[in-house]
């Protein structure tokens, strides 16, 4: 894993939060752009930077809240492929499972959303929406 230039990551940052803005004042067009623009601006390799997880995250929360639900899944099903999710790391799957939650799709949001239960011991909800706390816990097997 390196370290992203700090003038990369500056840069990204600062395209995501006006993405988030962007989102926050309804133009979801542009902070769809915003969010593209990010991502293209992640060197090759994408996901092996200090920085790849959040920034992903980011990207694929935009693409969810915009409801281009595939381009969440796709995303972050490359993430998972790079080897790159350590174990203890709950964020991953947790979005995952909020994007499935958000298309109506139960059996994976559960599947997902468990996963992140587990591997967070229930710190994955807090400070989210409590939807999806609700659902899990009204969803969940066992």
């Amino acid at each position: 894993m390196q370290n992203l230039d700090v003038s990369i990551r500056d840069k990204i940052d600062e395209t995501l939060i006006e993405s988030y803005k962007q989102f926050k004042a309804e133009n979801l067009e542009k902070a769809i752009l915003l969010a593209n623009s990010a991502w293209e601006d992640i060197p090759e390799p994408k996901f092996d930077w200090d920085v790849s997880k959040s920034f992903v995250l980011s990207i694929a929360e935009t693409y969810r809240d915009c409801k281009l639900f595939d381009k969440a899944i796709n995303l972050l099903e490359e993430l998972f492929s790079s080897k790159t999710v350590k174990s203890h790391q709950d964020g991953p799957y947790f979005m995952m499972g909020t994007t499935y939650y958000e298309m109506g799709d139960t059996k994976n949001a559960i599947k997902w959303l468990s996963e992140a239960n587990a591997i967070s011991k229930g710190r994955c909800f807090r400070e989210e929406d409590p939807k999806y706390l609700k659902f899990f816990l009204e969803n969940k097997k066992g």
